[in-house]
């Protein structure tokens, strides 16, 4: 959690990405339904 501002390495290259941390493990939200796989770059 301390590091969770660092920047992360990003496999297509960006330079500007960080860190993100999971909506499940902040959030609890457990007993929502699974998202399918999103469009995008994901960083």
């Amino acid at each position: 959690m301390a590091q969770s501002d660092a920047p992360a390495p990003c496999p297509e290259g960006h330079q500007d990405t960080v860190k993100l941390l999971s909506t499940v493990a902040v959030g609890g939200t457990a007993g929502a339904p699974a998202q399918g796989p999103g469009g995008g770059g994901g960083c």
